[in-house]
């Protein structure tokens, strides 16, 4: 299965932990479909620890990823890290999903892991398959007993001794060779060999042998015509070393030159899974880093011999491409970042706005926070601060009881509580980990990681909960002009929920307070129309300071009148401006309860019964405006113009 997956040429190294947890699905007859595939966890990801360890909710499993050989080279430290690794998962196990743990299986890996290359530092990090959810029922001894020939046999060989050169190589090591490459990767040669653990081995040399060898040394393209080469040398007992192994695809350009944006994905390779660390703002870039590039849109691209993309690049001069503020040009092809900052088009100037790193959290002791630019804040926005910035905002902590202002968008890696003393306003779109007991205001979308819990939320875009398993809303109140879309809507315990859809909550909001003044006006005139008829009937007409007082009421029922019908009009221009979007919709894949308040482009949608599964449309479909998901295709043909919020694809690789 990993060999296959290889094969694939993908841009990342898949989770080989994930990967032997569907070999085990597959062996038991378990079909495994739309199964988001992961990435291994790269070696700069926990140093200080030594190892990570993951719970994949969704598909019912758990890996350990091994980054320093020191916590498994000996029986103590396996046992604590064992310990250590169960202890994370019952943690992060919310649910309470009853799991299988493969123990045994595990420490005996571990101590095989010790006696190979791996208890020297090299092949890290490995990804092992610790548990996973009972209901499964299967078989973990198969992980060991089907194991390839190729991978068994060179698995049970010691430890190479290698020969390290003064100074330390560079390269990059299988068990028996290490190879090296040119700067760009297009060309590997191998450059040290161990001669006595290949003399070992020499007769059990084949062609999937040297693929098995060459990919441990992260070889996927290009070998093919040197495997029949390199098996010759070794079994006629000739040197390796200097001989070519693999040459990458050199990409071929095109001839329509255009500027492509390089995206930020906060350093970490690419997961065909969401979450939120990718989602981060991508327009942030630091000093140094690379911010765009001329390529060519009929290009064909190529592969160095790592497997990763090689793109042609143009002219930037002859395209019309020229470096603005805070950017600088570098070979008539790439800019640079010079500076932390917002990248930015402006016509066909690229520029970096000036951005501020806070370093620390924002608090009593920092003090408030104004900046004209980007601001980066390295730690939480406290209880009591104050930040305003014209510009686009990261926080890497968290939000709390604060007011936040920003005009550009807003990426919070934490989660979000303003409670009742605190209050968001973002000019762009806001993403976040979480919001509980928060009110904000957005006029983007809003994209969270978890739940939406008892806030009150505008967005005059659309509202997405990513997380396919467990993401809610409930409590509070959310109002957007464009679509919904979460795994469950409203709690049967909790508070109620209300939920509104295309809607233009600025203007309901000046309408319904129209409606409130005008109604009060009413009163106040009706009151002084009974005061006047009180005075004209009252016996003392002729009394001192009757025809006053006479007088004072006529002028205030007169002018209470004239208010009442300016407040009517403004009531009626406002009803005539106010706008619906009738092509919103409300997608809850898991249950939608029935306690929730829902309106669609400003008419109740009436819940009778919880449900599941269902689209809540504001145009009504078949005479409903509930549709349940199975008809979403035909609903999309009938009204190919209805909005249906995605959750953001992750970063194509």
């Amino acid at each position: 299965v990993i060999l296959k997956f290889k094969d694939l040429k993908l841009d990342f190294t898949p989770d080989r932990g994930q990967l032997r947890f569907i070999y085990l699905l597959l062996q038991n007859g378990q079909k495994v479909v739309d199964m988001p595939l992961v990435a291994q966890p790269q070696l700069r990801s926990n140093n200080e620890r030594g190892y990570i360890v993951r719970l994949n909710p969704r598909d019912r499993y758990a890996t350990m990823h091994l980054i320093d050989q020191h916590c498994f080279l000996d029986a103590e430290s396996r046992e604590k890290l064992w310990q250590k690794a169960t202890a994370e998962i019952h943690k992060a196990n919310t649910t309470h999903l009853p799991l299988n743990y493969l123990k045994q299986h595990t420490l005996e890996k571990l101590e095989s892991l010790a006696h190979k290359v791996q208890g020297l530092g090299f092949n890290l990090p490995y990804d092992l398959l610790i548990a996973y959810d009972e209901s499964y029922r299967i078989e973990v001894s198969k992980l060991k007993a089907e194991k390839a020939p190729a991978v068994a046999n060179a698995e049970k060989e010691e430890v190479p001794r290698w020969n390290v050169r003064a100074g330390g190589a560079q390269g990059r090591h299988g068990d028996y060779f290490e190879v090296k490459t040119d700067p760009d990767a297009m060309r590997a040669q191998i450059a040290l060999v161990n001669t006595e653990g290949l003399d070992r081995v020499r007769n059990q040399v084949d062609q999937q042998w040297v693929i098995f060898e060459l990919q441990k040394c992260g070889i996927v393209v290009g070998y093919q015509a040197f495997l029949e080469g390199i098996i010759a040398r070794i079994q006629q007992g000739r040197s390796l070393v200097g001989m070519k192994v693999a040459e990458g695809q050199p990409p071929q350009p095109g001839e329509t030159p255009f500027l492509y944006m390089k995206k930020n994905d906060g350093g970490g390779e690419g997961q065909a899974k969401v979450n939120m660390r990718e989602m981060q703002n991508p327009n942030m870039f630091m000093a140094g880093e690379q911010v765009a590039e001329v390529r060519f849109k009929e290009a064909i691209v190529g592969y160095d011999v790592f497997g990763h993309e090689k793109h042609s690049v143009g002219s930037a001069s002859t395209a019309g491409f020229a470096p603005g503020d805070g950017v600088e040009l570098r070979d008539d092809a790439r800019f640079y970042a010079t500076r932390n900052g917002m990248a930015m088009i402006e016509g066909n100037i690229i520029k970096c706005s000036e951005a501020y790193v806070h370093k620390g959290s924002v608090n009593l002791s920092s003090g408030n926070l104004y900046f004209d630019g980007a601001v980066i804040i390295q730690g939480d926005i406290e209880a009591g601060a104050s930040v305003d910035v014209q510009g686009p905002l990261v926080v890497e902590g968290m939000i709390g009881p604060s007011q936040v202002r920003c005009t550009g968008d807003l990426d919070v890696k934490g989660g979000v509580v303003t409670s009742t003393t605190g209050w968001i306003k973002v000019g762009g779109n806001l993403r976040c980990e979480f919001l509980e007991n928060s009110e904000l205001e957005v006029k983007g979308d809003l994209i969270v990681q978890r739940s939406i819990l008892h806030s009150h939320v505008v967005s005059g875009g659309n509202i997405v909960v990513l997380d396919t398993n467990q993401g809610l809303i409930a409590g509070g109140s959310v109002s957007c002009w464009g679509s919904i879309r979460t795994t469950r809507c409203g709690l049967s315990q909790g508070r109620k929920s209300e939920c509104r859809i295309g809607s233009d909550f600025h203007g309901e909001q000046r309408v319904t307070h129209l409606k409130q003044r005008v109604e009060k006006m009413r009163d106040y005139h009706d009151s002084m129309e009974r005061g006047l008829k009180e005075v004209m009937q009252s016996a003392a007409k002729n009394a001192p300071g009757f025809s006053e007082q006479k007088a004072l009421m006529m002028d205030r029922v007169k002018r209470s009148a004239e208010l009442l019908k300016k407040l009517n009009e403004e009531r009626e221009a406002a009803e005539a401006t106010l706008r619906w979007n009738v092509q919103s919709s409300l997608l809850v894949s898991g249950a939608l309860d029935k306690s929730v308040s829902l309106t669609a482009a400003g008419r109740t949608v009436p819940l009778r019964d919880s449900l599941l599964g269902v689209l809540v449309v504001a145009t009504p479909f078949r005479g409903s405006s509930i549709v349940d998901l199975k008809d979403l295709p035909s609903l999309k043909q009938n009204q190919p113009d209805v909005l249906i919020a995605e959750a953001p694809a992750a970063k194509k690789k």
